[in-house]
């Protein structure tokens, strides 16, 4: 499931689309029908509303398939030609989908997927921090680190915006998680060392980490995404 979908709007979405396909090849068939022997009637219905179809029910599963899930690469592999038996197939498709997610089957799997994102981050932190860009180093290492535990705090429940409409601050989620008994008092402690080895390189004024401070940092959050997924 691609990041921060929310599970009712995409079974809203499948029912709203496998009852428009229904609806659309009622009505099609109905047409072709009344004309037995008009075959360019046909072929034009074909084309027009079969065609897009295949297109609509394709589109829909790449948009809300956990991309690299086997029905992300199924609907990447399609091409737009239309026949009765790729209507039917989709429509499958989008039915087993609908299934995964009404039963939560596809969480591990976006679990997955974010931590390859998070793992990616970082080791453009660590190519930084090789190349002696300390500073930069941990600001990248500290986007990882927020949008985790956003993710984290998502994950249970707990809010991640205020009142306004701002997202709360990455410490105040820290604590929140911490008060929520999801992550321990050791984690929580390496959290705020972490955000504030980011602070501090966020800002020029403030001193600056050392290379293995800032290495600490990164294997540290590793370990952080790894034993707390979101």
């Amino acid at each position: 499931m691609p990041q921060s979908i929310d599970k009712n709007e995409v079974l809203k979405r499948i029912d709203g689309v496998l009852d428009y396909v229904n609806e659309s090849i009622k009505n099609m068939d109905q047409e072709i029908e009344r004309h037995p022997y008009n075959t360019t009637l046909k072929n034009n219905l074909i084309s027009k509303i079969g065609v897009s179809l295949v297109l609509k029910m394709k589109q829909t599963i790449e948009d809300i398939a956990p991309r690299k899930s086997e029905y992300w690469l199924y609907a990447k592999s399609i091409k737009i030609i239309y026949s009765r038996n790729m209507i039917d197939q989709l429509s499958e498709v989008l039915k087993s989908l609908k299934h995964d997610y009404s039963n939560n089957f596809l969480n591990s799997f976006n679990e997955m997927i974010d931590a390859d994102i998070f793992t990616d981050i970082l080791e453009q932190a660590e190519y930084l921090l090789s190349q002696s860009y300390f500073r930069a180093s941990a600001v990248v290492a500290g986007v990882a680190l927020e949008s985790h535990l956003r993710k984290l705090a998502e994950k249970n429940q707990i809010p991640i915006t205020s009142d306004d409409g701002k997202y709360v601050k990455a410490d105040s989620l820290n604590g929140n998680l911490l008060k929520s008994q999801i992550i321990d008092k050791t984690m929580n402690k390496s959290i705020t060392g972490w955000l504030g080895l980011r602070n501090d390189a966020a800002h020029p004024d403030a001193k600056q980490g050392d290379e293995g401070m800032i290495k600490l940092m990164i294997d540290g959050i590793k370990l952080f995404i790894e034993k707390y997924p979101a």
